[in-house]
């Protein structure tokens, strides 16, 4: 499926690390990867578009953690999120 879609299947683990475990987890993993020799700048640079926000499981709870008038606005925030996430990845896509 992956393929079909062009979509680099090394980015999965950095895209589920980020998800479950937050942006700093997910740049360790990618240094890993980097330093093991699977994962270069340019793709790096190339994923940065998707991986490189807040929205994840550890920014929501913080988010939601803040206070009851902060929690009152994280379906909004996190809509808002979604829009810009995919319009930055799809900015990313098109000069890469």
């Amino acid at each position: 499926l992956l393929g079909l879609l062009a979509i680099d299947p090394m980015i999965v683990l950095p895209a589920l690390t980020k998800v479950l475990a937050g942006g700093t987890a997910m740049m360790g993993v990618m240094d890993e990867l980097t330093r093991a020799g699977q994962a270069s700048a340019p793709f790096i640079n190339e994923s940065a578009g998707l991986l490189i926000h807040p929205l994840d499981i550890p920014g929501v709870a913080i988010l939601i953690s803040a206070g009851r008038r902060v929690a009152e606005v994280w379906k909004p925030a996190a809509l808002g999120a979604c829009v810009g996430i995919t319009v930055r990845a799809v900015g990313h896509a098109l000069i890469g």
